[in-house]
């Protein structure tokens, strides 16, 4: 049986989906889509288990690669937030074809809106940023992660990736969110990570 691997094409292939390749964002409070390389999700998906139950949501999800490697490790439901048009369509277009090889059980979600106007659902607890738009939204994306919280109270991990400095300044100075693991950017730059992982401990 033919197993994800940590080559881009290769894995894209065997999800039958296409997620290689970058897009510039005109708006300047958004950034260009580039897709988490599929080596290190299989790093970060060494440390952090899912389960079926769980509801896992990428903002800035481009044409989906992490959705669909998430859901097909761990068959949670995923939840991807773009805002570019062409992407959000590309990511639709690769949901047809996932789902042709790979049962998604409805369980796989993209919609096209502006994270900071998302409305966090009392279930979503997995939440994934690669660093897709300016430190000001998000700021309002993490406030309205801790409103639900508060209505709803639940275990909440953030997961973050190649964070920018702003990032891990306001999340570590300005709210409850604790890092309970991360993974360094390599042996020899130990002042950066490829991942933050955070809980509201």
């Amino acid at each position: 049986m033919e197993k994800l691997t940590k080559s881009d094409k290769k894995t894209d292939k065997f999800l039958n989906i296409k997620t290689t390749g970058t897009r510039n964002n005109k708006d300047k409070h958004h950034f260009r889509y580039e897709a988490t390389p599929y080596s290190d999700l299989y790093l970060l998906f060494q440390k952090v288990t899912l389960n079926e139950s769980d509801h896992f949501v990428d903002f800035g999800s481009g044409r989906g690669r992490v959705c669909f490697y998430v859901h097909h490790l761990f068959n949670c439901y995923t939840y991807g937030i773009e805002i570019n048009l062409s992407t959000y369509h590309e990511a639709l277009l690769n949901l047809e074809s996932y789902s042709v090889k790979h049962d998604s059980n409805d369980k796989i979600q993209f919609l096209m809106e502006y994270a900071e106007n998302y409305e966090i659902k009392e279930f979503q607890n997995v939440f994934f940023f690669f660093n897709p738009f300016t430190v000001q939204i998000f700021k309002k994306v993490i406030y309205n992660i801790i409103e639900s919280v508060n209505k709803h109270p639940r275990e909440i991990t953030i997961i973050l990736t190649y964070p920018i400095l702003d990032y891990v300044s306001f999340i570590l100075q300005e709210t409850d969110f604790v890092v309970v693991d991360y993974i360094e950017f390599n042996h020899i730059n130990k002042d950066r990570n490829k991942f933050i992982i955070l809980q509201n401990l």
